[in-house]
């Protein structure tokens, strides 16, 4: 991603960068993801999305290495209805190679998530050409 973007957050868990020229944020997971460090990420996606009202994210799991599946039940009940409130959103998930981290995505991709369409991907590249496209 060579495109001109603005730090917005830089966390030991999480980098949010607002992309001014492809108008989406890119959120950079770092680390093994604790409950607290997986709520407080997303609060600070959802803060970043107030001062750039964007539509499109890649979300990018290539640093996690270990499950968040803890947090899930939180996304879904508490983050997801504050977040959804914003628009449509169409998310490209970059998946980490850490298993127990895939094993976290699929759980939460198998709830009902309205007004958003997600796609997983492997790589960033692949991820930001769909989400140039879209």
């Amino acid at each position: 991603m060579a495109e001109p973007s603005l730090s917005v957050i830089k966390k030991d868990y999480i980098e949010i960068n607002y992309n001014s020229e492809n108008e989406w944020l890119y959120v950079n997971w770092i680390g093994t993801p604790s409950h607290e460090s997986s709520m407080a990420g997303c609060e600070d996606i959802l803060r970043t999305l107030a001062k750039y009202p964007v539509f499109k994210i890649i979300n990018d799991n290539r640093n996690v290495a270990g499950s968040w599946d803890k947090g899930i039940s939180w996304v879904i009940r508490s983050w997801l209805p504050r977040f959804m409130r914003l628009g449509y959103f169409y998310m490209a998930w970059v998946q980490s190679p850490c298993p127990e981290s895939q094993k976290s995505l699929q759980q939460s991709l198998s709830h009902e998530l309205p007004n958003m369409t997600i796609l997983v991907f492997e790589d960033l590249e692949t991820a930001a050409a769909w989400l140039k496209e879209v």
